[in-house]
């Protein structure tokens, strides 16, 4: 399975730092987080700032700059602990990002889609849907995204929605870097599904006794029913996988036995 990378950009500005003499204790504080949040330090700056911003020291109420510094904090952590892979701790950091409701971030397609990539990696399926829906809202990875939605489908065995969104990402991706692996997920569902009346039918076939013609062309007419309907299921297996050999194959197989029975049917005039 082809893993989802995490991406991410993030342009900083430096943050003006001033002198530590004669500051008081709050502002010393606000003043180390700044120092930790240009060093990209995000955890150390979080942890400044969250002192600073619960001291109730006179002005701290009306700071909007620094707790908005303090909540992007969060999400550069959050990133930090990607590159750590140290998932459980970055979700943690995105997820108390999103809690603070900022305007920008139904609008960050980057924020979103790492978010439920992290969601999807620890199980959280519910939420990674429903970030992953965001991300297609936006326009945002969209290959990437019904990919990994239908990742999730599989792992819930949601096969229904599974094939309904590969069958989108190829329809309206097919160019994409994923389109390999979405055709591989699918096509080998659907074999598995053509299999079953491939199945069937030879085993219709295999009891079926020659010393009875009604018995025999009763059981090798059901037989041949199978047949094609495996000829059809493997036929949409080729669509998506035009390479496939096995498909190719058990419908030639299955042709020849219908074009077998149906020989015989003619030759005793039945």
């Amino acid at each position: 399975m082809k893993k989802i990378v995490f991406l991410f950009m993030a342009i900083l500005p430096l943050i003006s730092v001033f002198a530590q003499d004669d500051l008081s204790e709050t502002e010393v504080i606000k003043n180390d987080g700044i120092i930790a949040y240009n060093q990209k330090d995000y955890i150390t700056a979080i942890n400044h700032w969250e002192k600073y911003l619960n001291s109730g020291a006179e002005g701290v109420a009306d700071d909007i700059y620094t707790l908005s510094l303090y909540e992007s904090a969060h999400k550069y952590a959050g990133f930090t602990m990607i590159q750590a892979k140290e998932y459980e701790t970055a979700f943690d950091y995105f997820a108390k990002y999103a809690s603070f409701g900022r305007s920008d971030t139904p609008t960050d397609g980057n924020f979103l889609f790492n978010y439920a990539n992290l969601a999807r990696r620890l199980k959280k399926d519910t939420l990674a849907l429903d970030l992953y829906d965001q991300c297609m809202e936006l326009k945002y990875r969209e290959d990437a995204t019904i990919y990994s939605k239908a990742l999730i489908y599989k792992d819930r065995e949601d096969i229904d929605k599974m094939k309904e969104v590969l069958v989108q990402g190829l329809e309206n991706y097919p160019e994409s870097q994923y389109s390999k692996n979405m055709s591989a997920l699918l096509s080998t569902q659907l074999a598995r599904e053509a299999s079953k009346p491939f199945n069937e039918a030879n085993s219709l076939a295999g009891s079926a006794s020659s010393t009875n013609i009604d018995s025999y062309i009763s059981t090798m007419s059901k037989a041949t029913e199978k047949y094609k309907e495996a000829i059809v299921l493997f036929e949409e297996v080729l669509k998506y996988d035009p390479e496939n050999k096995n498909a190719s194959k058990y419908i030639d197989l299955s042709k020849e036995n219908v074009k077998r029975f149906e020989d015989y049917k003619k030759s005793i005039g039945r």
